[in-house]
């Protein structure tokens, strides 16, 4: 499990866990030629002309306006304990929702819903198939007297890339991964958390995923959640959802 703090006075960030240990300073901004729409900071790390380290912070706009409160963290990072080999990882954060700071309601709903992520297949021939994935028909719910979360969504994989031999040359152009729920998840008493598995169509791709409540009384929810191993290939890949009321 990696951890992700930041220093105020450095305006730094740092992601630390097992195999990892990684600063990114002011120094590290990188400017694309074609930013991505929703990417508010990009890092970049470079020993001997060569990335070591990257990591983006986006503001995602659900109902096509950015979120106030919640923002999303995605990074690529050498890990010593896998081989040198780059570890890829995403989180939630932002400023969280204070413990009595209740709405004066016994449900609340979300209205307005964002999905972003990425899923790769590793088939057994060594062959890949990376998937860019979206959400519809997404829903979160409350229940104030109760203190549990239910969630619904829909994902659906569109192709990125694709080996041009073996198994992955045969991917399909779109993935349909069906319909994903967690319901009566209860609420952590602190700070304001939810955490637990999505039910999937394939048992093989249930998704453990954890998400907090940002902003006052809950205005805002995010989640970050991952992909499993399942049957015939090996999948890996990270996704985000969060919710404005």
């Amino acid at each position: 499990m990696q951890t992700l703090s930041y220093d105020t006075s450095e305006q730094s960030w740092l992601i630390k866990g097992l195999g990892i240990e990684q600063l990114f300073t002011p120094e590290d901004i990188f400017t694309p030629e074609t930013p991505f729409p929703t990417v508010e900071e990009q890092y970049l790390v470079m020993v001997n002309n060569q990335p070591v380290a990257s990591m983006n912070i986006l503001a995602p706009e659900p109902g096509g306006m950015a979120l106030e409160y919640a923002r999303n963290l995605t990074y690529a990072i050498r890990n010593e304990f896998q081989g040198n080999n780059f570890e890829n990882g995403n989180c939630v954060f932002g400023v969280p929702t204070l413990p009595d700071d209740q709405p004066n309601a016994t449900s609340v709903t979300y209205a307005d819903y964002a999905t972003i992520g990425s899923i790769i297949y590793v088939y057994d021939d060594g062959t890949f198939a990376a998937y860019r994935i979206s959400g519809s028909e997404e829903a979160i719910s409350v229940n104030l007297n109760t203190f549990a979360v239910d969630i619904s969504m829909h994902l659906i994989g569109t192709l990125d890339d694709n080996s041009t031999s073996g198994a992955g040359s045969a991917a399909e152009a779109t993935l349909d991964l069906g319909t994903f729920t967690a319901n009566g998840i209860q609420i952590d008493d602190e700070p304001y958390g939810i955490g637990g598995y999505f039910d999937a169509p394939n048992p093989s791709a249930e998704m453990p995923f954890q998400g907090w409540f940002f902003g006052p009384q809950g205005k805002e929810i995010a989640f970050s959640y991952s992909k499993q191993m399942a049957d015939g290939y090996r999948s890996f890949g990270a996704v985000n959802l969060v919710a404005r009321r």
